[in-house]
């Protein structure tokens, strides 16, 4: 299955392709709106834990696109090459006189070699990776927010973190060198237990990311280094009053491998997820099948 990000706000240079319209897949549940949650759809539920010091920051999810939407952006990729190879190859020829480098593609410079391989596409009608505003939540208790969203029934990547500044900030953090995945099928909740971020830089209050933080200001770069993991859920892990008689089902995760986007701020891997995901020096790590996850550079 292609492991493909449709679409992102971030901060690409890439060619555009225009959009009819950017469309919002992942609707939280507020108190408000409790009342709409339907038996047939499919919904997550996560909490986040910000004890005094922890920054907010908002979860990034990626959906794993179907093969009809992976077809379709293939098709707008092949059209909007076209339309670009011959300024591009003019471009590439004048550099290449000059004596200027093959750059890797072109999202770093229109002098890449000019091939549709190369070719970085920020597609606008394709919509299969969100984050979900921390102010959006549907339960608070102390430090911890509980959170309930309306989601596509698909097959999901916890992709990485932007930062909780209410509005949409771009792709602060990826977790691009190892994460986690999992399912939402139509009529459960899927619970996902607690999602864990901090800052990289200094050591986190947090249990679960104290072995990967505290690193000092050099892990940083435009922005912090954010640090990430989850715990999945336990006996006793809160349960928004209203969802009596759903099906709620703890999340099965499996372990993602590395995978590439070029827009992202920063990029890290998930802290080790115990009987989960796991670390062999650079090898992402399946913890329950022992094996190395697959890497999804494509």
């Amino acid at each position: 299955m292609r492991f493909l990000t449709l679409l992102f706000a971030a901060f690409l240079v890439a060619p555009v392709a225009a959009a009819k319209d950017r469309s919002v897949h992942m609707r939280p549940v507020t108190p408000e709106t409790l009342s709409s949650v339907s038996s047939d759809k499919a919904y997550i539920l996560f909490r986040t834990h910000r004890p005094k010091g922890v920054h907010s920051h908002e979860p990034i999810f990626l959906r794993v696109p179907t093969d009809a939407e992976v077809s379709a952006y293939l098709a707008v990729k092949e059209k909007t090459f076209q339309d670009w190879k011959p300024k591009w190859v003019e471009n590439y020829n004048k550099a290449k006189l000059k004596g200027e480098k093959d750059r890797e593609s072109s999202f770093s410079g229109v002098w890449a070699k000019p091939t549709i391989e190369n070719l970085f596409l920020y597609w606008l009608d394709g919509s299969n990776v969100e984050h979900i505003p921390h102010k959006n939540l549907i339960a608070q208790d102390g430090v911890d927010r509980t959170y309930l969203v309306e989601v596509p029934a698909a097959q999901y990547v916890l992709y990485g973190v932007t930062l909780g500044a209410g509005f949409e900030s771009g792709l602060h953090v990826c977790f691009c060198l190892g994460t986690v995945g999992f399912e939402a099928k139509a009529g459960e909740i899927v619970d996902l237990g607690f999602l864990l971020f901090d800052q990289a830089k200094t050591k986190s209050v947090i249990p679960e990311l104290a072995s990967e933080t505290g690193f000092g200001p050099s892990s940083d770069g435009f922005l912090y280094l954010a640090a990430g993991t989850v715990r999945p859920v336990r006996t006793g892990d809160s349960v928004p009053a209203g969802l009596s008689g759903r099906k709620i089902v703890p999340a099965d995760y499996h372990a993602v491998g590395k995978f590439f986007h070029p827009g992202a701020g920063l990029i890290n891997r998930l802290v080790p997820v115990p009987g989960v995901l796991g670390y062999d020096g650079g090898r992402v790590i399946d913890v329950k099948t022992g094996k190395v996850a697959i890497d999804r550079i494509d």
